[in-house]
């Protein structure tokens, strides 16, 4: 995604500062009961057991 947004300030379309900002980005999770949340690769974050 950053380097079609630098070739499009390449090719005047963006200006500089927008082109090397990178966006966020949505992504599908799990949310368990304990409040953890889960990513489809396995991630989990949230509460930890000390």
């Amino acid at each position: 995604m950053l380097m079609d947004q630098l070739r499009q300030f390449l090719a005047g379309h963006r200006d500089f500062d927008d082109a090397r900002t990178t966006g966020d980005f949505i992504l599908p999770v799990r949310v368990h009961t304990d409040g953890t949340i889960e990513t489809d690769d396995g991630r989990r974050f949230g509460r930890q057991e000390i």
